[in-house]
């Protein structure tokens, strides 16, 4: 686990046993049921998310809410989010992440942090681009991270490559 606030010495490597580790407990009382389940969450597009209205969340509980976006253009609107603070990660594709604050290029790597309250919205780049991914942590609880934003202790950019399962139909119409 690395924290916001990790410096690049703090760093733990642990080392474990597969076989020690998986089918070693369950969430069954009497019989043997994994509780590891593989998320694939760009999988579960059904149309352009963040266009109008919110797309389904892939996690939600009391204090946390993952989401998914795959936009095209412009998000529907600005929006403020008053009850909860917003950690964002591109995974592919460029956007203009824009606020009430300025504005901000987003490339894949790159993790931004809408404080509660800030009013926000992202338009792709170009704007006809389709391969915007990007997922969405909203916290009712305060997140924790540096506070000087003037510097970066990781550099994280990667490229992601898709293996497309199956076009969406959303897709193979708009092309």
């Amino acid at each position: 686990m690395i924290c916001w606030d990790d410096r690049p010495q703090d760093v733990t490597l642990i080392e474990r046993d597969y076989d020690e580790l998986v089918g070693a407990t369950s969430t069954e009382l009497r019989e043997k049921v994994s509780g590891i389940r593989k998320l694939r969450c760009f999988d579960l597009f059904k149309e352009i998310a963040g266009t109008s209205g919110e797309p389904k969340p892939v996690f939600r509980s009391a204090r946390l809410e993952i989401k998914t976006y795959n936009i095209v253009g412009e998000q529907f609107a600005f929006h403020r989010a008053l009850r909860s603070e917003e950690v964002r990660i591109q995974f592919r594709g460029k956007a203009m992440d824009m606020s009430e604050l300025g504005n901000t290029e987003a490339e894949p790597g790159r993790v931004t942090v809408i404080p509660r309250g800030i009013a926000h919205s992202v338009v792709t780049d170009p704007v006809d681009d389709k391969t915007f991914l990007r997922l969405n942590f909203y916290s009712n609880l305060p997140w924790s991270y540096p506070t000087d934003f003037t510097r970066h202790y990781y550099d994280s950019r990667f490229e992601v490559r898709t293996k497309v399962l199956r076009e969406a139909a959303w897709k193979r119409a708009a092309e």
